[in-house]
């Protein structure tokens, strides 16, 4: 439980404002907004995905572009969404 307070403490707020909010949201309007994004990201990463942290912190924002690709080659290779559906 200490470890993965930690783990998620560190990894949650910084991978996942790194990856997804800078890259995304800085990268496209202006670079100053850096400073003005992670303030009102950082609230709404709080209260809106508490569950994707609160699951897997560091492997849910490195599965979140990972996973599209996996379920988009299984479901060619497969059929339908059989797998993926349940």
């Amino acid at each position: 439980m200490r470890l993965a307070k930690r783990k998620v403490s560190l990894p949650a707020p910084p991978f996942r404002l790194s990856l997804p909010a800078p890259p995304s949201s800085v990268s496209s309007p202006d670079p100053p907004d850096r400073l003005s994004l992670p303030s009102m990201p950082s609230r709404r990463s709080s209260p809106a995905p508490p569950p994707m942290v609160s699951r897997p912190a560091p492997p849910v924002s490195v599965s979140i572009p990972s996973v599209p690709v996996s379920v988009r080659s299984g479901i060619r290779s497969n059929t339908p969404g059989a797998p993926a559906t349940g």
